[in-house]
C-alpha cells in the first residue's frame, strides 16, 4: 500500500538545481553568440583561443572570402621532457585520445616532438606470439630514424 500524501507537490533541492544548471548553460551560450572576433597577432580576425590558418575562396571567384580559424593547442613542454623517453600523453595535452605516447625525440643537438601509437589500442607486447607479428608487420628490423613514429612504436614493442 502507498503511504498516503497531502496533494501538494513537495518542493525539494533536487527541483532547484536543474534550474541552475539550465540558466548557466543559457549565459554560457548567449555569450557565445554575442563573442565578437578579435584580431589577433597576424593582423586576421578570430575568435579567443582560435588562430588563423589561411582563407578560402567559397563562390569560385579565385578570391578568397572566408577566413579559417582553428583552435590553438597548448604545445607540449619541450624544456621538461627528458630526450628519447616516451610517456604517456595526460589529458589535456595536444593528441590526447588520438595518440598514446609522446617522446622529446634528440639526435644530433636537434630535439623534435613525436606522438605515436594509437590512443584508443591497449599494447599487448608481453604475449610473444604478438610482439613477432606486430614487428614483422611494421618492419621494425629497417626503422632507424629516431624522428619518425614508426621507430619509437617499434622500440616500444
Amino acid at each position: 500500500m502507498l503511504p498516503a500524501t497531502s496533494g501538494k507537490k513537495e518542493k525539494g533541492k533536487w527541483r532547484k538545481q536543474p534550474n541552475k544548471i539550465m540558466n548557466k548553460l543559457f549565459e554560457n551560450w548567449r555569450k557565445f553568440l554575442t563573442e565578437e572576433k578579435v584580431k589577433g597577432v597576424d593582423g586576421k580576425e578570430c575568435w579567443d583561443g582560435y588562430k588563423h590558418a589561411g582563407s578560402e575562396d567559397t563562390d569560385g571567384d579565385g578570391k578568397p572570402d572566408k577566413d579559417k580559424c582553428v583552435p590553438m593547442e597548448e604545445d607540449t613542454d619541450k624544456d621538461r621532457m627528458k630526450c628519447n623517453s616516451p610517456r604517456y600523453i595526460k589529458k589535456g595535452e595536444p593528441g590526447y585520445g588520438k595518440k598514446q605516447k609522446v617522446v622529446k625525440a634528440c639526435k644530433d643537438g636537434e630535439e623534435k616532438i613525436i606522438r605515436f601509437g594509437d590512443g584508443k589500442m591497449e599494447n599487448r607486447s608481453d604475449n610473444p606470439k604478438r610482439k613477432k607479428a606486430f614487428r614483422d608487420r611494421h618492419n621494425c628490423s629497417d626503422k632507424k630514424d629516431k624522428f619518425a613514429a614508426g621507430y619509437w612504436s617499434c622500440k616500444d614493442w
